[in-house]
């Protein structure tokens, strides 16, 4: 089952004893589990009611035993697991158990980037209805996407501005989203027009400066070189590499401090918070969960070097690119 159908229903009040999100969409995803967090504990602070657990270090009887646990001084109690992926086949045992009957005020939330559809706890999930796939939707698709993600926001749109920005950003939905909320903020009040797609999409896009960032944190070493590749050969020369270091170094320090929460078992989001837009803060979390504490600190050593490198280069003979393509090496080799 699609995954709108869950945030749908969620929307509407009504969820599960238990659901299964599989797929690797994050903004999919996070919208989900923020309409079932609405519809059970509400959207306020985490408070007695709610757990989070992530699988990588956490045992399935131990996620039951929060989910046999009653609710305090409230109807409904969730409980969040994420990375389920980790867990092997035989991992799965106590929660099966748990799924033959489920506690009645509470709400298991599972997600995960891949499950073996032949495991027995899948095949009877999806048996109930409880598994709902988070797919990034086909091109033909967008269109709807983007028109219900407007409304949602309160934004509307004139003739062709909604095809502009599918066309600038593409099948991306957390682009889609910033872009969104980017544009919101330009027009105000007004419909967005397509010349507004022009005056505040295509820059960003088309500039690499910002994709460079996001690769590093994503640690895509071959987008990376093909964005220093484009950097190197444009034209405009306003954006020095010493600029484009210090993007990349910001978005190193803002995954330092998502690390850090999630080390401590706080809310890497919350961390976030006022440092970036929120769905930006979600994105920066996810970021974070691909870099160690050691990775970072050698990181931040490593920028530090290399600013010192950039300010003693020749620009006029394209040095400094080549010292940018040997940091991202360094990054995310």
């Amino acid at each position: 089952m699609g995954i709108e159908a869950l945030i749908t229903e969620a929307q509407k009040g009504k969820v599960a004893p238990i659901l299964v999100v599989v797929g690797d969409e994050r903004m999919l995803v996070t919208q989900a589990i923020d309409a079932v967090r609405a519809a059970t504990v509400g959207p306020g602070p985490r408070g007695f009611n709610e757990d989070h657990f992530d699988a990588t270090n956490t045992l399935s009887a131990t996620v039951a035993d929060a989910a046999r646990s009653l609710p305090m001084m409230a109807k409904v109690r969730l409980v969040l697991v994420r990375n389920a992926e980790a867990w092997k086949a035989d991992q799965w045992e106590e929660l099966l158990r748990y799924a033959e009957s489920p506690s009645p005020s509470t709400v298991l939330l599972v997600t995960a980037e891949k499950l073996n559809g032949s495991m027995r706890f899948v095949t009877a999930a999806k048996k109930k209805g409880y598994l709902f796939e988070a797919k990034t939707p086909d091109e033909r698709d967008l269109g709807p996407w983007l028109d219900a993600e407007a409304r949602r926001r309160g934004i509307s749109f004139e003739r062709g501005a909604a095809e502009a920005l599918i066309l600038s950003i593409g099948a991306d939905l957390g682009a889609l989203a910033d872009g969104l909320e980017r544009l919101q903020l330009f027009a105000g009040k007004r419909a967005i027009r397509e010349d507004d797609v022009e005056e505040v999409i295509k820059p960003i896009r088309e500039s690499g400066v910002f994709e460079l960032s996001e690769a590093v944190a994503d640690k895509n070493l071959p987008r990376c070189f093909s964005i220093i590749d484009s950097l190197s050969r444009a034209k405009d020369k306003d954006k020095p590499a010493l600029v484009v270091l210090a993007l990349v170094a910001r978005q190193v320090r803002l995954i330092s401090i998502a690390r850090d929460a999630i080390e401590k078992g706080a809310d890497p989001v919350g961390a976030l918070a006022g440092k970036m837009p929120p769905f930006a803060a979600k994105n920066m979390a996810r970021f974070a969960k691909k870099w160690s504490s050691a990775q970072l600190f050698r990181a931040l050593r490593k920028l530090s070097e290399t600013d010192g490198r950039l300010k003693s280069v020749s620009a006029a003979r394209g040095q400094e690119w080549r010292v940018m393509e040997e940091l991202v090496l360094s990054l995310c080799a």
